[in-house]
């Protein structure tokens, strides 16, 4: 069994938010035209998504075993649960 076609799911977090990326658009335009604004506007933006993103792929992947980013979306309560237990 070949792994060639195989993305890791950092690779599918960064196409995702890359998809997103929106750097010289304005959003205050976006707002003012009342568009719904899923576009991510500044690098600082994505990099904060992307740190972000990558602790809860690596939480799904430690946790549960998941290998796929879109299998992950029923762990998200689970990981709020675990940095709600962190902060306190």
């Amino acid at each position: 069994m070949s792994h060639k076609n195989k993305v890791s799911m950092v690779k599918q977090i960064e196409t995702i938010l890359m998809d997103k990326l929106a750097i010289g658009e304005s959003k205050h335009t976006a707002k003012q035209n009342g568009e719904q604004t899923e576009h991510i506007y500044s690098f600082s933006t994505l990099k904060s998504y992307m740190k972000n993103c990558n602790a809860f792929g690596s939480f799904c992947k430690e946790q549960y075993g998941a290998k796929n980013i879109m299998d992950c979306r029923q762990y998200v309560d689970s990981f709020l649960q675990s940095k709600i237990r962190c902060v306190w």
